[in-house]
C-alpha cells in the first residue's frame, strides 16, 4: 500500500463529504494557528459566496487550537469539512494528501492560516474559475506584504514586470527567475495538481516547480480583484528553511523540470532565431537559483541535453556541452561536440568552444558589499515603498525597470528575453 493511501487512512474526517461534489472548493491548512485564531475568524466570516465548500485540515498540531478552531469555523462557516492528519505533511503534503477528497472538484482555492482575505476573495475567484479557458490552471491573486508588526512592505512582484498575456516561454524563462504566480489564495485546478506530482516533504520549491512544469500545457493568470494581506512570517516554512535546503530543493525540481517532456515540449515552441536568447535567459535564471558550482553544472548538463534533442546541434548548446564535460575530462565527448558544433555552424561563423554562453564566471576583485549593509538598506527601501499605495508603487517601479533598461543597466526584474 502507498504511503499517502496509509496517511489517508489515518485521517479523523469530520462533515458532510457530500457537500464537496461541486466545480469549486476551497481550502484552508492549519498547524499551531493559535495565534491567527482571531484573524482567521474575522476573514472567513466575512467572505462572501460561503455557499463554496471548505475544507479545513489540520496538520497534527500539539498547540491545542484545533478543537476551537473547528468551533470557530463551524460558527462562522458552517459549509466546511473538517480533517485532522495523523502525522504533519507539511503545507504542499497536507494539500495532496486531500485531492481524493475532491473527486468530482474542478478548481481549488487555497487559503493560508497567517494571511488575510478581502471578503470578495472567493466571488472573485468563482467568477474567474467559472469562464476560465481550457487551458488556464492557475488564477492567483495580487498580494500585499506586511510584517508581523503590521508595517506594509514594498516588495515588487514579478507579474507587474510582465506582459499581460504572456507566452509560454516567457512564463517560463519568467518563472526560473523569480516566482510570478503566487499561490496564496490561488485558485488550482484539481486536475493540475493530480497530473503534477511532486515530493512534498521539502518545502524549498514546490509552487515554481508546478508552474514551470505545467508549461506549455496550461497557463496562469494573476487577478487583481482582491488583494491578498501576505504576511511575511518568519515561522513559516517558506521563512523557516536554510538557503543550504532552499538550493538543493531547487536543484532538485529543475533536474525534474529540464529531463520533464513538457520542457522539450516548450523548446519546441522556439523559433530557430530565438534560440541564443533563449539560452541567454535560461542561464540568467539558472544562475539565481543556484550558486553551488557542482550543482549548477549537472542541471545545466541536463538542461543543455534537452535542448540539444530539441533544438539539433546548435554552436551555442554544443560548445556549453563541451565546456562542461571538457571540465570533468571527457576527452571522446568533448571532440565529439566540437565535431557538432562546427557541422551545425556556418562555414564563416563557426562559434568556438572558448565563445561558450555556459562558460565559468570569473571572480570579482571588487570588495563585497557587508552583507549588514545590503539587508539594512533593503529593509529601509522596502519600508519606504510600503508607505505608497499599491497602485502607485506598481507603477513607479516598472517605469524604474523599463528607465534602467534604457540606460543599458540589466536587471533581474527585466523580463524581455527575445
Amino acid at each position: 500500500m502507498a504511503a499517502i493511501d496509509l496517511i489517508r487512512g489515518a485521517r479523523t474526517i469530520e462533515g458532510d463529504l457530500d457537500s464537496l461534489k461541486e466545480d469549486h472548493v476551497a481550502y484552508l491548512g492549519l498547524y499551531n494557528p493559535r495565534e491567527h485564531i482571531d484573524a482567521i475568524g474575522r476573514w472567513l466570516s466575512s467572505l462572501l459566496n460561503q455557499n463554496i465548500p471548505l475544507i479545513v485540515a489540520d496538520n497534527q498540531s500539539d498547540d491545542g487550537s484545533w478543537p476551537s478552531m473547528k468551533a470557530l469555523v463551524a460558527e462562522c462557516y458552517p459549509n466546511s469539512v473538517f480533517v485532522k492528519h495523523p502525522i504533519n505533511l507539511g503545507g504542499y503534503g497536507s494539500l495532496f494528501a486531500n485531492l481524493d477528497l475532491m473527486g468530482n472538484t474542478k478548481w481549488v482555492t487555497t487559503f493560508h492560516q497567517d494571511d488575510v482575505y478581502e471578503p470578495g476573495h472567493l466571488s472573485a475567484h468563482s467568477d474567474s474559475v467559472k469562464n476560465a479557458p481550457e487551458n488556464l490552471a492557475i488564477v492567483s491573486s495580487e498580494q500585499e506584504s506586511f510584517l508581523p508588526s503590521g508595517a506594509r512592505q514594498g516588495y515588487p512582484r514579478s507579474h507587474w514586470m510582465m506582459n499581460p498575456e504572456p507566452d509560454s516561454v516567457s512564463l517560463f524563462l519568467a518563472n526560473l527567475r523569480k516566482h510570478t504566480l503566487p499561490f496564496s489564495g490561488a485558485s488550482l485546478r484539481v486536475d493540475l495538481l493530480n497530473q503534477i506530482k511532486i515530493p512534498w516533504h521539502s518545502t524549498a520549491f514546490p509552487d515554481t516547480e508546478i508552474v514551470l512544469r505545467m508549461l506549455p500545457n496550461w497557463s496562469g493568470v494573476v487577478n487583481s480583484d482582491s488583494v491578498v494581506r501576505y504576511l511575511e512570517n518568519p515561522k513559516s516554512e517558506s521563512h523557516s528553511i536554510t538557503s543550504r535546503e532552499r538550493e538543493f530543493g531547487a536543484a532538485m525540481a529543475l533536474t525534474r523540470v529540464f529531463s520533464g517532456q513538457a520542457f522539450y515540449e516548450l523548446c519546441k515552441l522556439v523559433k530557430e532565431e530565438e534560440v541564443t536568447a533563449f539560452l541567454e535567459s535560461l542561464e540568467a535564471g539558472l544562475d539565481q537559483r543556484i550558486q553551488q558550482d557542482d550543482l549548477a553544472r549537472n542541471i545545466r548538463a541536463i538542461a543543455l541535453e534537452t535542448m540539444f534533442q530539441a533544438f539539433g546541434p546548435h554552436p551555442r548548446i554544443m560548445a556549453g556541452l563541451g565546456n562542461i564535460y571538457e571540465g570533468i575530462d571527457a576527452g571522446p565527448a568533448v571532440s565529439l561536440l566540437h565535431r557538432l558544433q562546427t557541422f551545425g555552424s556556418t562555414a564563416s561563423g563557426a562559434i568556438q568552444t572558448n565563445l561558450s554562453l555556459f562558460s565559468t564566471k570569473e571572480e570579482s576583485q571588487d570588495l563585497p558589499t557587508p552583507l549588514s549593509e545590503i539587508k539594512f538598506l533593503k529593509r529601509t527601501l522596502l519600508a519606504a515603498l510600503g508607505v505608497l499605495p499599491l497602485a502607485i508603487r506598481r507603477k513607479l517601479l516598472v517605469a524604474s525597470v523599463k528607465f534602467l533598461k534604457v540606460l543599458g543597466i540589466k536587471t533581474t526584474w527585466d523580463f524581455d528575453w527575445k
